[in-house]
């Protein structure tokens, strides 16, 4: 079954295919990587299908969980870059004027209940959509790593990629069992 896309967190994708589009891009932090990488392998000729006999289950998916200012900014930004580079226009201009003032409606609630963390962050995130809008990618980019390290999600100066790929534990190697008698395949 052809589809537009599917999600990241149970894809298949050729190896050649995923060379050619040189993997996920880099500009989202979390989220709509999957959306983008989708709709950039339907360009280069590749299809995206889903195969319904297949199932996995996520068992801590985000709209299972109360959205915390962070994610909120997390989540605003790979909307943004998404619609930046894929809807430019209209689309992308009424997206980002959205979520400014949701962002200043935010901010304007934090203040009055007195959490000036979550203000800070949703005033990062007004700036992030003013810089979108400007066109100014880069600078939204440094927003959103401020908002990361203001919630201790990223350690100053650390690239992204060795933030998210950390090791849970460590195992020693263990020796692999040795066949019993040698046959080869026919």
């Amino acid at each position: 079954l052809t589809v537009p896309w599917v999600t990241g967190s149970c894809l298949l994708i050729r190896r050649s295919c995923f060379r050619r589009l040189r993997g996920f891009d880099e500009e989202y932090f979390l989220y709509y990587e999957d959306v983008d990488l989708c709709r950039r392998a339907q360009a280069n000729g590749w299809s995206v299908c889903y195969e319904p006999m297949v199932q996995a289950i996520h068992l801590d998916p985000l709209q299972n969980r109360p959205v915390t200012p962070v994610m909120r900014a997390v989540t605003r930004h790979a909307s943004l870059t998404y619609f930046s580079k894929h809807l430019r226009g209209r689309q992308f201009q009424g997206l980002a004027q959205l979520i400014r003032v949701e962002a200043w409606l935010r901010q304007l609630q934090a203040m009055i209940s007195g959490r000036r963390h979550d203000a800070e962050v949703f005033r990062q995130l007004r700036g992030m959509c003013r810089d979108f809008l400007a066109g100014r990618t880069a600078e939204a980019r440094r927003r959103l790593d401020a908002i990361l390290r203001l919630a201790r999600m990223r350690p100053t100066g650390t690239p992204i990629a060795s933030a998210l790929v950390t090791p849970l534990h460590t195992t020693a190697k263990r020796p692999q069992p040795q066949p019993k008698s040698a046959t080869p395949c026919t």
